[in-house]
Protein backbone atom coordinates (compact mmCIF):
# COMPACT_ATOMS: atom_id res chain seq x y z
CA UNK A 1 0.00 0.00 0.00
CA UNK A 2 3.23 2.02 0.40
CA UNK A 3 3.34 3.27 -3.43
CA UNK A 4 -0.90 4.02 -3.97
CA UNK A 5 -2.40 7.51 -2.90
CA UNK A 6 -5.82 6.91 -1.19
CA UNK A 7 -6.51 10.46 -0.65
CA UNK A 8 -7.71 12.16 1.90
CA UNK A 9 -8.10 8.92 3.72
CA UNK A 10 -5.01 7.82 3.84
CA UNK A 11 -2.07 9.87 6.22
CA UNK A 12 1.36 9.41 6.84
CA UNK A 13 2.69 8.32 10.52
CA UNK A 14 5.90 9.67 12.30
CA UNK A 15 7.61 6.11 12.04
CA UNK A 16 6.66 6.09 8.23
CA UNK A 17 4.26 3.74 8.11
CA UNK A 18 0.90 4.67 5.94
CA UNK A 19 -2.61 4.10 8.17
CA UNK A 20 -6.03 4.66 6.90
CA UNK A 21 -7.70 8.04 9.50
CA UNK A 22 -10.53 10.05 9.20
CA UNK A 23 -8.84 13.54 8.99
CA UNK A 24 -11.71 14.89 10.59
CA UNK A 25 -13.63 15.04 7.31
CA UNK A 26 -17.31 14.23 7.25
CA UNK A 27 -17.81 11.40 5.17
CA UNK A 28 -20.77 13.16 2.88
CA UNK A 29 -17.98 15.67 1.39
CA UNK A 30 -15.53 12.98 1.15
CA UNK A 31 -17.87 11.17 -1.65
CA UNK A 32 -17.22 12.97 -5.06
CA UNK A 33 -18.74 16.16 -5.32
CA UNK A 34 -20.32 17.37 -9.52
CA UNK A 35 -21.65 20.61 -10.07
CA UNK A 36 -23.28 21.10 -13.45
CA UNK A 37 -21.00 24.27 -14.10
CA UNK A 38 -17.34 23.14 -14.03
CA UNK A 39 -16.13 26.37 -12.96
CA UNK A 40 -17.83 25.98 -9.52
CA UNK A 41 -15.34 24.67 -6.98
CA UNK A 42 -16.19 21.40 -6.25
CA UNK A 43 -17.23 19.99 -9.66
CA UNK A 44 -14.53 17.12 -9.53
CA UNK A 45 -12.84 14.56 -6.70
CA UNK A 46 -9.60 16.72 -7.00
CA UNK A 47 -11.38 20.35 -6.58
CA UNK A 48 -13.36 19.92 -3.22
CA UNK A 49 -15.75 22.42 -2.10
CA UNK A 50 -14.40 24.97 0.25
CA UNK A 51 -16.80 25.29 2.85
CA UNK A 52 -15.35 28.11 4.60
CA UNK A 53 -15.50 30.34 1.78
CA UNK A 54 -18.27 32.41 0.94
CA UNK A 55 -20.21 32.37 -2.14
CA UNK A 56 -20.00 35.96 -2.14
CA UNK A 57 -17.21 38.03 -0.99
CA UNK A 58 -18.70 41.18 0.20
CA UNK A 59 -21.20 39.77 2.32
CA UNK A 60 -20.64 40.92 5.59
CA UNK A 61 -22.00 39.40 8.94
CA UNK A 62 -24.51 41.85 10.40
CA UNK A 63 -23.69 43.58 13.36
CA UNK A 64 -25.08 46.02 15.18
CA UNK A 65 -25.00 50.09 14.47
CA UNK A 66 -22.97 51.79 15.92
CA UNK A 67 -23.53 54.78 18.18
CA UNK A 68 -22.13 57.49 15.61
CA UNK A 69 -24.24 55.70 12.92
CA UNK A 70 -27.59 56.00 14.77
CA UNK A 71 -26.53 59.29 15.55
CA UNK A 72 -25.96 60.15 12.51
CA UNK A 73 -29.15 58.57 10.87
CA UNK A 74 -31.39 60.48 13.73
CA UNK A 75 -29.69 63.55 12.80
CA UNK A 76 -30.23 62.81 9.22
CA UNK A 77 -34.31 62.36 9.55
CA UNK A 78 -34.68 65.27 11.61
CA UNK A 79 -33.34 67.23 9.05
CA UNK A 80 -35.35 66.25 6.38
CA UNK A 81 -38.64 66.39 9.00
CA UNK A 82 -38.01 70.14 9.70
CA UNK A 83 -37.48 70.45 5.82
CA UNK A 84 -41.11 69.04 5.83
CA UNK A 85 -42.39 71.48 8.45
CA UNK A 86 -40.33 74.34 6.88
CA UNK A 87 -42.34 73.45 4.04
CA UNK A 88 -45.44 73.96 5.53
CA UNK A 89 -44.54 76.56 8.04
CA UNK A 90 -43.12 79.00 5.34
CA UNK A 91 -46.77 78.94 3.48
CA UNK A 92 -46.38 82.77 2.79
CA UNK A 93 -43.18 81.90 0.75
CA UNK A 94 -43.23 81.70 -3.39
CA UNK A 95 -43.69 77.63 -4.19
CA UNK A 96 -40.08 78.04 -5.68
CA UNK A 97 -38.08 79.02 -2.44
CA UNK A 98 -40.44 76.26 -0.53
CA UNK A 99 -39.75 73.26 -2.64
CA UNK A 100 -36.09 74.69 -2.71
CA UNK A 101 -36.13 74.10 1.24
CA UNK A 102 -37.58 70.72 1.08
CA UNK A 103 -35.19 69.53 -1.73
CA UNK A 104 -32.32 70.65 0.76
CA UNK A 105 -33.63 69.35 3.47
CA UNK A 106 -33.79 65.59 1.36
CA UNK A 107 -30.17 66.37 -0.13
CA UNK A 108 -28.52 67.31 3.01
CA UNK A 109 -30.59 64.44 5.29
CA UNK A 110 -29.44 61.99 2.28
CA UNK A 111 -26.01 63.11 2.74
CA UNK A 112 -25.60 62.70 6.65
CA UNK A 113 -27.35 59.37 6.39
CA UNK A 114 -25.21 58.43 3.46
CA UNK A 115 -21.98 58.00 5.54
CA UNK A 116 -23.29 55.44 7.90
CA UNK A 117 -22.92 51.75 7.42
CA UNK A 118 -26.23 51.24 6.06
CA UNK A 119 -26.41 54.52 4.09
CA UNK A 120 -22.79 52.94 2.29
CA UNK A 121 -25.11 49.50 1.94
CA UNK A 122 -27.82 51.36 0.67
CA UNK A 123 -25.47 52.88 -1.83
CA UNK A 124 -23.89 49.50 -2.91
CA UNK A 125 -27.46 47.83 -3.30
CA UNK A 126 -28.41 50.45 -5.99
CA UNK A 127 -25.17 49.95 -7.73
CA UNK A 128 -25.10 46.25 -7.86
CA UNK A 129 -28.62 46.77 -8.77
CA UNK A 130 -28.06 48.75 -11.81
CA UNK A 131 -25.48 46.36 -12.49
CA UNK A 132 -27.63 43.45 -13.10
CA UNK A 133 -30.23 45.55 -14.66
CA UNK A 134 -27.57 46.04 -17.13
CA UNK A 135 -27.49 42.06 -17.49
CA UNK A 136 -31.15 42.43 -18.64
CA UNK A 137 -32.18 40.65 -21.90
CA UNK A 138 -35.14 42.76 -22.64
CA UNK A 139 -37.90 41.64 -25.22
CA UNK A 140 -38.10 43.53 -28.54
CA UNK A 141 -41.15 45.62 -29.43
CA UNK A 142 -42.91 42.38 -31.49
CA UNK A 143 -42.56 40.06 -28.83
CA UNK A 144 -43.76 42.60 -26.05
CA UNK A 145 -46.69 42.95 -28.44
CA UNK A 146 -47.42 39.80 -29.49
CA UNK A 147 -47.43 38.91 -25.70
CA UNK A 148 -49.69 41.42 -24.82
CA UNK A 149 -52.30 40.67 -26.95
CA UNK A 150 -51.91 37.28 -26.03
CA UNK A 151 -52.59 38.30 -22.57
CA UNK A 152 -55.89 39.97 -23.71
CA UNK A 153 -57.73 37.76 -25.60
CA UNK A 154 -56.77 35.37 -22.43
CA UNK A 155 -58.51 37.52 -20.63
CA UNK A 156 -61.71 37.86 -22.53
CA UNK A 157 -62.10 34.31 -23.13
CA UNK A 158 -61.90 33.97 -19.43
CA UNK A 159 -64.27 36.75 -19.26
CA UNK A 160 -66.67 35.65 -21.72
CA UNK A 161 -66.03 31.50 -19.66
CA UNK A 162 -67.02 33.65 -15.89
CA UNK A 163 -70.22 35.41 -17.26
CA UNK A 164 -71.20 32.16 -19.28
CA UNK A 165 -71.04 30.41 -15.72
CA UNK A 166 -72.91 33.35 -14.09
CA UNK A 167 -75.91 33.50 -16.24
CA UNK A 168 -76.10 29.56 -15.89
CA UNK A 169 -75.69 29.78 -11.97
CA UNK A 170 -78.17 32.35 -12.27
CA UNK A 171 -80.55 30.57 -14.44
CA UNK A 172 -79.95 27.23 -12.22
CA UNK A 173 -80.44 28.14 -8.69
CA UNK A 174 -82.37 31.65 -8.84
CA UNK A 175 -84.84 30.46 -11.24
CA UNK A 176 -85.67 26.94 -10.92
CA UNK A 177 -84.04 25.70 -7.42
CA UNK A 178 -85.81 28.96 -5.67
CA UNK A 179 -89.63 28.47 -7.75
CA UNK A 180 -89.51 24.82 -6.37
CA UNK A 181 -89.71 25.30 -3.14
CA UNK A 182 -93.10 27.62 -3.15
Amino acid sequence: MSGMDAGPFLAVMKDGQENHINNHTPVAQLAEQRSPKPQVGGSSPSWRANPTESMNAKVEQASGASATDKLKLTLAVLVIAAGVVAYYWFNSFPTWQRLLMLLGSFVVGGAIGYFTRSGHALADYFNETIFEMRKVVWPTRQETIQTTLVIIVVVIILSILLGLIDVFLNWAILQNLLKMGR
